[in-house]
């Protein structure tokens, strides 16, 4: 791979580690609001650019594999790692189908598509009847019981960020 275009996959890792910073920025606020949907919009569009950083760093393609592998040892990225995301990505590649198997999976076809609240909270329920599922004192949550970590996923961006950015210092080819 040529250094201009690992310069050019830098730069858009860095694009995408920006947007699901704006993403995280904005939940303190929603979350203090009240507002639930407002919450996971956000976490939606956090999640969404953190699977797009995700699948530059593990390719789905498997002739792509040399670039992901190249990526995550200049940066630095070791396994386990939060960004893997392995499951919320296969989980959203079909959400529309996902999601039929998961509502259809209920034993008795009665969910909660949005819980915002700490866990516990609702004694009785099943982890599984929540379809979209945030704990606003951990900031862990769940959607169809994939869980998710915000905090651990944006400290890793965080390291990537600043490991990318002087990448990008170091290499740039123009």
């Amino acid at each position: 791979m040529d250094n201009p275009l690992l310069y050019r996959l830098f730069d858009e890792l860095r694009l995408q580690i920006r947007f699901a910073q704006r993403a995280q920025a904005s939940l303190p606020k929603v979350i203090q609001n009240n507002d639930p949907e407002g919450v996971f919009f956000y976490i939606g569009a956090f999640l969404a650019h953190a699977i797009d950083v995700s699948r530059l760093l593990w390719p789905d393609n498997p002739e792509a594999r040399e670039r992901g592998e190249r990526l995550r040892a200049e940066l630095k990225v070791t396994t386990p790692s939060p960004l893997e995301l392995k499951e919320l990505r296969a989980l959203l590649v079909r959400s529309d189908e996902k999601l039929v198997e998961w509502a259809a999976a209920s034993e008795h076809r009665n969910f909660v598509q949005i819980n915002m609240m700490p866990q516990g909270t609702l004694a009785g329920f099943q982890q599984d009847v929540f379809q979209r599922s945030f704990d606003p004192d951990t900031f862990r949550g769940s959607y169809q019981g994939v869980p998710f970590d915000v905090r651990l996923v944006w400290k890793e961006l965080q390291r990537l960020d600043l490991a990318a950015q002087n990448w990008l210092k170091t290499h740039n080819p123009w």
